[in-house]
């Protein structure tokens, strides 16, 4: 899956449009090597999450080593990892798989492809929100590659999940919780929304405007359908 292309698919972009690639099934961690806002929720996520794979990202190898987990797999150059994390795991006997400093795809990226290449579909990555804008940016377009191929992909803090909708998705949170709705690769149309204080009833959401950011959940449960269009969603709790 070098080239990024769902089979039947022209491209990546078409895929995540179209649907073309299929879930399949398997849950993966991702840590990556960005702030963790709260080592206590992440302890919990690594432990209570019942992954089929756990990799680490670079410096997401530190995470781990600090919240006492063995990894499945560390991916990356390793530029950002530190040496004594890296000397415990390649002694317990940690596969890496390791890329050179310069390369075309970023770390993350290239553990979205390695998950995703080993069949599964539901991938749940910690570490990707942080201090570089750049990085945290591109982490949130990953969603619409891992789309592409056939995937989920939520990026969380702890407080704030952002994740890709195709079709419709479901938010569960609790009343007064932010909401944020950004089109990407163009505009959002036949946007509905049930749930929220300012909902949309067959709307749309023109990139590269504000409409969507900051509305809130009425209860614990909103709803969101796109008839057309790709949108990202950032759910940030308020507690």
């Amino acid at each position: 899956m070098r080239d990024g292309t769902a089979k039947g698919c022209s491209n990546w972009q078409e895929a995540a449009t179209s649907r073309c690639a299929g879930v399949r099934g398997g849950r993966a961690l991702i840590i990556a090597g960005g702030q963790l806002a709260d080592e206590s929720w992440a302890g919990d996520t690594v432990r209570d999450g019942g992954w089929d794979m756990v990799i680490c990202v670079d410096g997401g190898s530190s995470h781990a080593a600090r919240l006492g987990l063995r990894p499945d797999v560390i991916i990356g150059d390793l530029d950002s990892a530190q040496e004594e994390a890296v000397a415990r795991f390649r002694d317990e006997g940690v596969r890496f798989a390791t890329h050179p400093v310069e390369k075309d795809n970023t770390d993350l990226d290239l553990a979205v492809e390695y998950v995703v290449a080993r069949g599964i579909r539901d991938i749940t990555a910690i570490g990707a929100i942080g201090d570089r804008l750049d990085h945290t940016l591109a982490n949130v377009l990953l969603t619409i590659k891992a789309a592409s191929l056939g995937a989920t992909l939520l990026l969380t803090d702890g407080t704030s999940t952002v994740r890709l909708i195709q079709g419709e998705a479901t938010i569960a949170g609790g009343r007064g919780d932010w909401v944020s709705l950004l089109p990407v690769g163009g505009d959002a149309r036949g946007v509905h929304t049930e749930g929220l204080k300012y909902e949309l009833r067959g709307g749309e959401l023109r990139i590269g405007e504000t409409l969507g950011v900051s509305n809130e959940l009425t209860g614990s449960l909103g709803r969101v359908r796109v008839k057309e269009g790709l949108v990202v969603v950032i759910h940030t709790r308020r507690r």
